[in-house]
């Protein structure tokens, strides 16, 4: 997928569950569709059935939302925690079981969820004197008390709106390291939680537009059972299923969701 994102009409989700009607005909080669077909030999080698369905970009937002919402109903943590446990877990609900549920409190740390005991002592360290009524950045006074023009995460490092904002846009230019962009104050490891970007950035349509596409890129890019079409067509392929799985995409492009090139089984296109 390219870099820019571009944003296409709605059309109706794909899915794709079962193996297609085979008709054969004079030449033992049987059609899928009125403009795609297989070589008979490839039926034997794979008689599995197809298990994947095609995503709009569109659509990205609604199953990354309900990923999210099934991760907190399993762990029973929060929206703004979940979403950084599974950019941790590169999107794998396979993890809950397998890691998060072994060192709960650990991970919690470890994640930048909780504080860090590691962050705590070199704050210690350096002698860092938090006076809740100012900036950390611009030492301007703030309103604690009431939070109206200030904000802080779980460590009580307490910056004004004006500053945070700075901060998160300085951010957005990089891509790969937005999304685990900790708390400004020297020494903190507590991650920016995605309401904190949001809220920072909805009075900003460009910048809250590119924020978004670098949400769906790490949701997409990082997520092993999601991938984009090579056409670039603004579709992807989600799958459970990754070892030579042949995709049919809506742009009639047919590729192997494992290396993203030509199908395998040399379905050919004559339209």
């Amino acid at each position: 997928m390219s870099d820019e994102i571009d944003y296409y009409n709605d059309d109706e989700n794909e899915n794709h569950n079962e193996t297609p009607n085979i008709n054969f005909n004079n030449d033992l080669n049987y059609q899928v569709s009125s403009d795609l077909y297989y070589d008979t030999n490839d039926i034997l080698e794979s008689t599995n059935p197809i298990s994947y369905n095609i995503v709009h970009l569109n659509e990205l937002s609604s199953v990354r939302n309900n990923l999210i919402e099934e991760y907190i109903d399993q762990t029973c943590v929060e929206r703004d925690e979940a979403i950084t446990a599974l950019i941790h877990y590169k999107w794998n609900l396979d993890k809950i079981n397998d890691d998060w549920y072994n060192d709960v409190e650990g991970n919690r740390k470890n994640f930048g969820i909780d504080q860090d005991q590691n962050s705590l002592k070199e704050l210690a360290k350096e002698r860092v004197k938090i006076n809740s009524n100012y900036c950390l950045i611009c030492y301007s006074s703030v309103d604690n008390k009431n939070k109206t023009d200030c904000s802080a995460l779980k460590c009580n490092h307490v910056f004004c709106i004006d500053c945070w904002k700075d901060f998160i846009n300085i951010k957005l230019d990089d891509y790969f390291c937005c999304l685990y962009s900790t708390c400004p104050q020297k020494g903190c490891n507590l991650k920016i939680p995605e309401s904190l970007f949001i809220k920072c950035l909805k009075n900003e349509k460009i910048n809250n537009e590119r924020y978004e596409k670098i949400v769906l890129r790490n949701f997409t890019e990082n997520n092993i059972n999601i991938k984009w079409c090579p056409k670039d067509c603004g579709r992807c392929s989600r799958t459970d299923a990754h070892a030579n799985q042949e995709i049919i995409c809506g742009c009639k492009n047919v590729y192997c969701f494992n290396c993203l090139q030509e199908g395998h089984s040399k379905l050919l296109k004559i339209f």
